[in-house]
């Protein structure tokens, strides 16, 4: 069973007194982070009066006794534990795991290798590792691109693969693990690998370096050039893809979230490329070592630093056009004054100087500084519209109300270094390390442009509905919310659905499809709603085995899904929704068959007949009976309005569902599915408890958002 979630939202029918702002974004909270929150929150509030009570001792001259000190020194501990667990929890609040990526992952690897007619094995792992939720968003787009790269160029088709000796089915695969700070992401597959000499000639034929010293670049040096803009060594390109076209998009996008992208090829073996993403953003809290230089303080994140040292000024040697260096574990380090960087006076030292070592990129350089201070957390203010301080983030408040820089070390390095030079600054290490040079990281708009398979047409202009829902702030994101999360479990049934290809798999793509159709109409989004309701007819033939399930139907069922995820999402944004693409617009039109027409039915009289149970309502009904769990009937009487009836007895009946277990119903779930209610549904329900704190906040919800004008339960004997 998932655990319950609890929203902050309103549904349109009534909306909220307080308009949830444009810019404002919605996700599901699990109730267990909630509740260790308002602990966290009980202790907060604990520590602040215990801190009063001595400042007011204090205020009144009262001297401090051995016992004051100890209580100070003990609050002092256990504030710095309760931030250090707030800050965890909520970085694990903004968290979602992989899986939800990993579905459409697979089914984009689906339609690229069926599009290209190659046979492609995709394998993945760590999809239970939690990523934050902002990074989640922006890593698709740069994944999604590296994996039609590795299909349309990397894996080679069967007919080579087979003279080569290869398995005929090549294998995709990603891979996520946690590796100290940093979370890492491998895209690879087992194709012919990137082709070295043919880039070193690409490199010379443009001109960016001559012959012979491309022939001394090593392989890291060599592959970074692939992410140069417009570098290609593919002979031609297509629409899904093209080895090095396109790359430096996805370097932009990896930098912007202050991540690092690194490349392993062998030839004829395949290609891997590694995306190291920091665990942290856009979460203003951060472990940091500060410095004094001069008379200013700075602040480095703890996950750059290398080492701090102190050194006899001899120990600097100076290279002819090189500046000065130190040699620290037999690699010779650049070496700068940390105030003239920022165009200050240099820093003043005796007889030793006080070096920190930074690494960004995998790239090291050291700064002299005045003095060392202890680690601490900081709080990062960013600095006000408008002010840029080149090399630097924000600011933070230390204790004795004195004030750090915060280092920016991308932009840091890009001053000290010009990003021309980025590449000859010495490595770090060959393994991985965190990269979190950026305290606080930006946040700009990623957005991936050219070498898509197909590019969306621009926005067409608000319709009135679109600028209702977008403009009026008082959008009911609960429903879009629970759409969200029924299309990853669409998507996870849709591909069961295309492997198996069993009557048990379409019953449960047609329900969700069905529920994300209600979703979308009580949310008033009529048009995608109009179109769920296509693709519910196109399910609800192959579960009748009216419609063959051919590799067409399902390229019309998962461009569906795909549009209805750019929907949700734009909606939940509140930006405008985007056109359905033509291929599915046409794809529709071919599976669409005329509509039958209903059988008049004589309405169900609901007071003199009772719901029949199958042979598995029947067992569950058993099983409950003899464990003692609560039994109850239900008569709900309920107004459609602009809704049709059967959709809100849908809806009815999956609200009941969050609080008790729905044995059966009257009319039956298929009768509903197939539109034949008229205003009142009996259901026979199960829970452990279905006390008033439990059945009253139901009816209220009911009554409130779903026309329901009346509900009336009593004892099933």
């Amino acid at each position: 069973m998932s655990s319950p979630v609890a929203t902050a939202v309103e549904p349109r029918h009534k909306p909220s007194a307080t308009a949830m702002p444009a810019s404002e974004e919605s996700m599901v909270v699990r109730l267990g982070q909630l509740d260790k929150m308002l602990e966290l929150a009980g202790e907060v509030i604990i520590v602040s009066s215990n801190i009063n009570a001595i400042s007011r001792q204090l205020a009144v001259g009262a001297k401090v006794s051995k016992v004051s000190h100890d209580d100070i020194r003990d609050l002092a501990i256990t504030s710095s534990r309760i931030s250090s667990d707030l800050h965890c929890l909520v970085s694990n609040v903004r968290t979602v795991d992989m899986s939800n990526l990993f579905v459409r992952f697979r089914r984009l690897v689906r339609d690229t290798s069926r599009r290209l007619g190659k046979a492609v094995r995709f394998e993945v792992s760590g999809d239970e590792i939690c990523i934050d939720k902002k990074l989640s968003e922006k890593i698709y787009d740069p994944i999604a691109h590296l994996i039609r790269n590795a299909i349309t160029h990397g894996i080679e088709d069967e007919q080579t693969r087979t003279r080569q000796g290869k398995d005929p089915v090549g294998t995709l695969s990603i891979r996520v693990f946690s590796h100290e700070n940093a979370t890492v992401i491998e895209v690879g597959d087992d194709g012919g690998g990137l082709n070295q000499a043919a880039i070193r000639d690409k490199i010379t034929e443009k001109g960016l370096i001559n012959a012979q010293r491309a022939a001394a670049l090593t392989e890291e040096q060599l592959y970074d050039y692939l992410f140069r803009p417009g570098f290609s060594t593919a002979l031609s390109t297509s629409a899904m893809a093209g080895r090095g076209v396109g790359l430096d998009v996805v370097r932009n996008v990896i930098d912007q979230i202050d991540g690092d992208i690194r490349v392993k090829s062998t030839p004829g073996m395949g290609t891997t490329f590694s995306l190291v993403l920091p665990k942290v953003t856009a979460v203003n809290i951060s472990d940091a070592l500060l410095v004094r230089a001069n008379d200013c303080y700075f602040a480095f994140a703890i996950s750059s630093v290398v080492a701090s040292l102190s050194v006899n000024p001899s120990q600097v040697s100076t290279v002819t056009d090189r500046g000065r260096s130190i040699l620290y574990l037999d690699r010779l380090l650049p070496l700068f004054d940390l105030m003239e960087v920022f165009g200050e006076r240099p820093v003043v030292y005796d007889d030793q100087l006080n070096i920190i070592i930074v690494e960004y990129k995998h790239k090291c350089a050291a700064f002299i500084v005045s003095d060392f201070l202890s680690p601490q957390k900081i709080v990062i203010s960013d600095f006000d519209e408008g002010l840029q301080a080149p090399g630097l983030v924000g600011t933070a408040i230390l204790s004795g109300r004195q004030m750090a820089l915060v280092v920016d070390l991308p932009r840091l390095f890009a001053q000290t270094f010009g990003f021309d030079q980025l590449a000859s600054i010495p490595a770090a290490s060959d393994s991985y390390e965190a990269d979190e040079p950026n305290l606080k990281a930006e946040t700009p708009e990623a957005i991936m442009q050219g070498n898509e398979p197909e590019s969306a047409s621009e926005a067409p202009a608000l319709t009135d509905m679109e600028t209702e829902l977008t403009g009026s702030g008082q959008h009911d994101s609960e429903f879009l919310l629970e759409v969200e999360s029924m299309l990853s479990d669409f998507n996870r049934e849709l591909l069961a659905l295309d492997e198996n290809r069993d009557k048990e798999s379409a019953h449960a793509v047609f329900r969700l499809a069905h529920s994300i159709k209600g979703n979308l109409t009580m949310y008033g989004a009529e048009e995608p709603a109009a179109m769920t309701h296509q693709l519910e007819n196109i399910l609800a033939r192959i579960r009748h085995q009216d419609q063959d399930m051919n590799d067409e139907v399902f390229g019309v069922l998962f461009d569906g899904s795909a549009y209805l995820e750019d929907t949700v999402a734009a909606l939940l944004k509140q930006q405008p929704v985007p056109a359905a693409p033509e291929r599915l617009l046409s794809g529709l039109t071919g599976f669409a068959a005329p509509q039958s027409p209903k059988v008049a039915q004589d309405p169900v009289d609901l007071d003199s007949t009772d719901i029949t149970l199958d042979a598995v309502g029947q067992f569950h009904l058993s099983s409950r009976r003899r464990a003692g769990t609560v039994l109850r009937q239900c008569r709900i009487d309920f107004s459609g309005g602009d809704q049709p009836d059967y959709l809100l007895a849908y809806l009815i009946l999956g609200r009941i569902q969050r609080v008790a277990d729905v044995l059966g119903s009257l009319p039956t779930l298929s009768d509903i599915e197939g539109g034949l209610c008229e205003g009142s549904i009996k259901v026979l329900i199960s829970a452990q408890d279905l006390g008033p704190e439990v059945l009253d906040p139901l009816e209220e919800n009911l009554k409130r958002y779903y026309g329901v004008k009346r509900l009336v339960v009593t004892p099933y004997a």
